[in-house]
């Protein structure tokens, strides 16, 4: 009984290790992406000057020109935007992908059912 309670406690001081240490990085990596809540962010700047876009991404610059439109894109009718949005197939269709993935979430869950069930017969015989 001692060595299991030993085994345990250790155990749950490790985990609350890696969580503490997992928020830290976390922490860090969104201040690193989306600033600090009390600075001014700087992750992410739009100015428009006469035909062109200058867009600050992280510290990257990056300038494009304003294309022009044409009468078409314009001109385009709530009935034929809706016709175009009805080509899109269903989510009802499921793709080759989305069955490997379905496949693959199904076997690592019975994957980590049984590595769960074989780390308590370990700890329960111990």
């Amino acid at each position: 009984m001692v060595r299991f309670t030993i085994r345990f406690i250790s155990i749950v001081v490790i985990l609350m290790f890696g969580i503490l240490i997992g928020m830290n990085m976390a922490e860090k990596g969104i201040y690193r992406v989306a600033g600090n809540p009390n600075l001014p962010t700087d992750s992410l700047n739009i100015a428009q000057k006469n035909q062109q876009v200058e867009v600050k991404v992280l510290g990257k610059t990056y300038t494009t020109t304003i294309p022009k439109t044409t009468k078409t894109e314009k001109d385009t009718s709530p009935k034929e935007k809706e016709e175009s949005t009805q080509k899109v197939p269903s989510s009802n269709q499921m793709s080759l992908l989305s069955k490997v993935g379905n496949a693959l979430s199904i076997t690592l869950q019975k994957g980590a059912e049984k590595g769960l069930e074989i780390l308590a017969n370990f700890i329960h015989n111990s």
